[in-house]
């Protein structure tokens, strides 16, 4: 191929501009044809959600109230116990008057 001059394909050999013949320009970039008819074949369903997602990765100053705030909530059976000793304290006193 020595000498080689192919206008129609821009070679230039004794130029020194390519070694390959130029390919031509790509006429379609991007396509998404098809893909959503795939993606609802089976149904797009939602992410399952699980009963206790996990704490990893939380923000520690969160993680740490969390725990102080848990702690100082009461249980049912103490809620109960806590109702029990108001209506005790109140039973003598006649039922407050709404206006």
């Amino acid at each position: 191929l020595e000498g080689c001059f192919r206008y129609h394909q821009k070679v230039f050999f004794d130029q020194g501009v390519s070694e390959q013949p130029a390919k031509m320009a790509k006429s379609k970039n991007h396509t998404n044809h098809n893909q959503n008819q795939k993606a609802h074949k089976n149904g797009i369903k939602k992410p399952k959600r699980k009963r206790h997602e996990s704490k990893r990765g939380m923000c520690q100053k969160f993680l740490r109230n969390l725990r102080f705030s848990k702690k100082g909530n009461v249980s049912h059976e103490e809620s109960l116990k806590r109702a029990e000793e108001r209506k005790a304290k109140f039973a003598g006193q006649p039922a407050p008057v709404k206006l």
